[in-house]
């Protein structure tokens, strides 16, 4: 959207984005010391029910192993998947058994049929804990529909909002009244929160903040880079505190806690963007279309 290369992207979100998250650890180390929460009982009780094993960490390591290799989200995602439901018959295969439920089948048919019951629907914890139950139960693909279909709302009408030109409209005026760069960087941080709460999705307020201001930040003389990295440390990080966002939605169903209860803790989230405007009105990594900006940034120099 940008126009920036995604290797630099990452290095110059980077300096933004680690001083937020230090000061974030410090404000979470000041909420409360270590020791404080007592997790023996769990800890004991996933212990008596399940097998914890090194191993369990296959499949995350598999779908790190292949988002670095830049496999499609797809494949990357359905093969994590599949590593899990392999794993949990190789660790667990009484218990995925029993999931199935079908006493009449033979083992290796129920085990398949366990796991694709887990995948479709998830998983049921019956431990005895309640509150082991509450964070060992989740449910499959069937519980993400209302997401899925959040999704495609929001795409929806993003493509109507872009098409008709509503945010040129409204964008436009602020932009011209923005003679610094610290006031443009802010209009775009605006702008990207602003398009997450009016069209619910991330990758929406991704893509219509990069298209908008891309080509005032090439008229301007500043790198592609610097819009890339405004864009990622607002629409990005800033999603998830919004209910009714892609992002909120989906936290809020993994985790079984509203997107209000957790946006109060979100202190990366919160701060990251006020870092970038920091960096932008105090002039620092404000890289432009010159020799100074980043490798692979900078278009040749015109004679």
């Amino acid at each position: 959207m940008t126009g920036s290369g995604i290797y630099e992207h990452i290095r110059e979100s980077l300096f933004t984005s680690v001083p937020a998250l230090l000061v974030a650890i410090l404000l979470f180390g000041m909420l409360g010391a270590p020791g404080d929460f007592d997790a023996t009982a769990m800890m004991s009780g996933i212990e008596s029910h399940f097998t914890v094993s090194l191993w369990a960490f296959t499949p995350l390591l598999l779908v790190l192993g292949l988002s670095i290799a830049r496999f499609p989200p797809f494949i990357t995602i359905f093969f994590g998947a599949l590593a899990g439901g392999l794993l949990a018959v190789v660790l667990e295969p009484a218990r995925v058994v029993a999931f199935a439920a079908a006493p009449e089948m033979p083992a290796a048919v129920a085990m398949l049929k366990g796991v694709w019951m887990a995948l479709a629907n998830g998983y049921v914890a019956h431990s005895g804990n309640e509150s082991l139950d509450v964070i060992l139960t989740r449910g499959g693909m069937s519980s993400m529909m209302n997401t899925v279909w959040l999704i495609i709302t929001a795409l929806s009408f993003g493509a109507t909002v872009e098409h008709a030109g509503l945010l040129n409209r409204l964008i436009d005026p602020v932009i011209h009244r923005m003679r610094s760069v610290g006031g443009l960087v802010a209009t775009v941080v605006a702008t990207c929160i602003g398009a997450n709460i009016v069209t619910s999705d991330q990758y929406i307020s991704i893509a219509l903040p990069g298209r908008l201001f891309k080509a005032e930040f090439a008229k301007r003389g500043l790198a592609p880079v610097l819009l890339s990295r405004v864009v990622g440390d607002s629409a990005t990080v800033t999603s998830p505190l919004i209910p009714w966002n892609s992002c909120g939605a989906y936290m809020a169903a993994a985790l079984g806690v509203s997107a209000t209860g957790f946006a109060m803790y979100c202190f990366f989230n919160i701060l990251n963007p006020l870092v970038t405007i920091l960096f932008a009105v105090s002039g620092l990594r404000v890289w432009r279309t010159t020799i100074d900006a980043p490798p692979g940034n900078a278009p040749p120099l015109q004679g």
